[in-house]
């Protein structure tokens, strides 16, 4: 089980969680910087080590609720505690 935006066994982060990835290596602070691009994230897609990529609704909006999707990997999330309207679907630019 694993859960994002969660602390201990309330849900008490209230921020926004997007693009999350992860990684099969460590990351230096030069690659992440480029990925990042000052807060405009990159196309993952093709990045080395990169073993599974949440786009958390982007680009499939509120239809892919309650699932969030990998776009790299094999894993299929679901959201709990929240609702479509929730998602939003802005992608940085």
């Amino acid at each position: 089980s694993f859960t994002m935006g969660r602390h201990n066994t309330s849900y008490e982060f209230a921020g926004n969680l997007d693009e999350i990835s992860f990684w099969n290596t460590a990351l230096t602070e030069a690659e992440l910087l480029d990925l990042y691009n000052s807060g405009v994230p990159t196309d993952l897609a093709d990045e080395s080590g990169l073993i599974h990529w949440f786009r958390m609704g982007d680009p499939n909006g509120t239809a892919s609720y309650p699932k969030i999707l990998d776009a790299k990997g094999s894993i299929t999330m679901t959201m709990s505690n929240m609702a479509s309207s929730n998602i939003t679907t802005n992608v940085p630019s």
